[in-house]
């Protein structure tokens, strides 16, 4: 029993102390990108050193795999805390015309990296491109997103005519995607469009209890809220002075719009939306006997604001 257990030992100890043949080494900083708009392919570099105990005339050559990372597959994608997902992926060139995948998994030249190191003690730079879609494309909430890869690299014995794995070490993607809300004013009804911000409501000759409606609709990409403020505190006013009360409701629900010119109230409030928005149905109902008031244009203005949380 004593016998086996030194000859363990020893075994074990031949295999930590076993060296890759070809010395190769690499360096990979990780990587953060913000997603914009539209796509974007962004190039990416490792430096690879073939070191001092490489020996010559038989590891001039090596190659880089990539693995598939959290999604488990070469459709990669990078996770948020919260479960959501945006995708991703590696590429060889910047026509993106293969995917960067493990050792094994690759079989055609653009899915994994190959350099020539000539010489020893010497540092190379090797190009390789991260693409994204854009936010659109994504259809991503705002925050932060993570993927974490296992790069190995391999020198190449021409003696054996065999790739054998050098290094290895993780390589972490992070992506951004800002905070982003749109609204738009529309007729009762309408569907969200973004160059619609502004609307005016016509009541023509104003008499009490009269009303007319619009649809507020927000598109974010995260948490918001909507407050609105009355240049008039909530009175359509005439340029001499009268004015004239009214009330405004928000999916049916009153919101008093007094002293709202200093200090803007909140509307409404939600989450991540559809690409169709959320919608804030808006009642204007005139409240004040007009018969006595004076004779003119009445007028006020409401502002809406939409707040990224």
């Amino acid at each position: 029993m004593k016998y086996f257990c030194l000859l363990s030992f020893f075994f074990f100890s031949s295999l930590t102390l076993a060296a890759p043949e070809c010395d190769y080494h690499f360096q990979l900083s990780n990587a953060t990108v913000e997603v914009l708009e539209d796509s974007q392919v962004i190039l990416q570099n490792i430096l690879v050193n073939r070191g001092q105990n490489s020996p010559n005339g038989r590891c001039d050559l090596y190659r880089i795999y990539f693995s598939k990372g959290f999604s488990h597959n070469y459709q990669r994608r990078a996770f948020s805390l919260f479960g959501s997902s945006i995708n991703y992926n590696l590429h060889e060139n910047i026509n993106q015309s293969g995917v960067l995948k493990d050792e094994g998994d690759a079989v055609n030249s653009n899915e994994f990296l190959e350099g020539s190191a000539p010489n020893k003690h010497t540092t190379y730079t090797k190009n390789f491109y991260i693409s994204t879609p854009g936010v659109l494309d994504n259809a991503a909430r705002s925050g932060t997103y993570y993927d974490i890869l296992q790069v190995r690299i391999y020198g190449y014995n021409q003696s054996s005519g065999n790739y054998l794995f050098e290094e290895s070490d993780t390589f972490t993607v992070v992506f951004y995607v800002p905070k982003k809300i749109q609204i738009s004013l529309l007729d009762e009804g309408g569907v969200f469009d973004a160059s619609s911000t502004s609307k005016i409501l016509d009541f023509g000759i104003l008499s009490q209890n009269q009303e007319k409606g619009a649809d507020l609709r927000v598109l974010a990409n995260g948490s918001y809220q909507i407050k609105v403020s009355s240049l008039n505190n909530g009175k359509l006013k005439l340029s001499q002075g009268d004015t004239i009360a009214y009330s405004l409701k928000v999916n049916n629900s009153p919101v008093s719009l007094l002293s709202s010119a200093s200090s803007p109230v909140s509307i409404g409030s939600g989450d991540a939306t559809s690409s169709g928005g959320d919608k804030f149905n808006l009642k204007i109902k005139i409240t004040e006997n007009t018969t006595h008031k004076s004779a003119g244009m009445y007028q006020d203005v409401l502002t809406i604001t939409a707040i990224a949380n």
